[in-house]
């Protein structure tokens, strides 16, 4: 029928060219954490996938990801066909990443609606998050000039996540809410007051918009960054896909410029694997205790423990609390939980520390 008709303009994107070092140090530069196994069976990227692989049809789910990762992608997923690998030439920004998936499905299908979903998150109920993008996408067919994102209610103060005040509710069937601000990582006595007011959703940062729409917002707010994409599109040559100035947030300029841009509520039970607190906060919810670990372990009267071991020596603990213990070949880290939840690039700092230390040319 006709809905069949509007579903063949349906793609959804995965975005996994991110560094992840706040998961260091399993997630380095050369195996980001999306690559990983860190909760369930697959890596999150696989895990991702098979969410999304329900939803839509092969050929139409695409992966954006730095050229280095494009190998770890094609191992990861090898049903994805060729050229639904868009790589990066170059780390030039998450807005440039997305003009360049907008610039390459509007060449497949001038219009191709994209729904962007991030290749690191943890999700409860894969019917619920299928019936969020749907009804996400519904908005934007109907709305072919408007942006959407899907938004969640918070359940707890969290200061790692972005927020979006909504205002007046928007005309049409789906549930959806004009989008006021986005506030990036709050501090903390504001992350309660926003959990507070009822006035604000968590950003899942799953994006949906027209291809072609997309690239006319851009075009208007940063028309040297769509140029060099083109430019690189069409020379293929690296440095051009990085001339210009680019934009700091792929959504943000988009409000402040007077863009319509909504937000569809979902009762999704969605975490952000952002760091090794919300790391415990899953699989203590989905083992029900406090002390969690992956690979040998062996604990006596801890709480509120996270252990994650690489190796083949186990790691014993006894009697430790709000405590991260990480293990792998290349460095061992022990935390307080609470202070790298209430600072989440202070393990990004160590290990830069780290690699300063270990300068090529310093080993004996």
């Amino acid at each position: 029928g006709p809905e069949m008709t509007a579903k063949q303009h349906r793609y959804a994107v995965i975005f996994a060219g991110g560094r992840g070092t706040r998961l260091w140090p399993v997630s380095t530069e050369t195996t980001p954490k999306q690559f990983h196994t860190l909760v369930g069976e697959w890596s999150l990227l696989a895990e991702t996938y098979a969410r999304l692989r329900s939803g839509f049809a092969a050929d139409h789910i695409l992966v954006s990801t730095a050229r280095a990762y494009a190998p770890m992608v094609r191992d990861q997923i090898p049903e994805l066909p060729a050229k639904n690998v868009v790589e990066e030439p170059l780390p030039a920004g998450k807005a440039r990443a997305y003009a360049l998936v907008a610039e390459t499905l509007r060449h497949r299908d001038p219009e191709a609606i994209f729904l962007a979903v991030a290749s690191d998150h943890w999700i409860g109920d894969t019917e619920t998050f299928q019936r969020a993008c749907s009804t996400t996408m519904d908005f934007v067919e109907g709305n072919p000039g408007s942006a959407a994102l899907v938004g969640v209610t918070p359940t707890h103060a969290d200061i790692g996540l972005g927020y979006v005040r909504v205002g007046e509710r928007l005309p049409g069937a789906v549930v959806a809410f004009h989008v006021a601000e986005f506030v990036e990582k709050p501090s903390e006595a504001d992350a309660i007051e926003l959990v507070r007011s009822r006035a604000y959703y968590w950003n899942t940062s799953y994006y949906c918009f027209s291809a072609m729409a997309l690239l006319d917002a851009y075009e208007h707010l940063a028309p040297g960054m769509v140029e060099s994409v083109q430019e690189f599109l069409s020379t293929g040559a690296d440095a051009a896909y990085a001339k210009g100035d680019g934009l700091d947030h792929e959504l943000r300029g988009l409000v402040a410029a007077g863009y319509p841009v909504a937000l569809v509520t979902s009762d999704l039970e969605w975490n952000d694997i952002g760091s090794w607190p919300s790391i415990h906060r899953v699989l203590s919810n989905l083992e029900q205790r406090s002390v969690v670990s992956k690979g040998a372990h062996l604990d006596a009267d801890s709480d509120s423990t996270l252990v994650i071991n690489e190796t083949a020596v186990p790691v014993v603990t006894v009697g430790l609390s709000d405590v991260v213990v990480i293990v792998t070949d290349h460095a061992i880290v022990i935390s307080s939980m609470s202070v790298i939840e209430a600072s989440p690039s202070r393990l990004t700092m160590m290990a830069e520390a780290l690699a300063d230390l270990a300068q090529p040319g310093d080993e004996s």
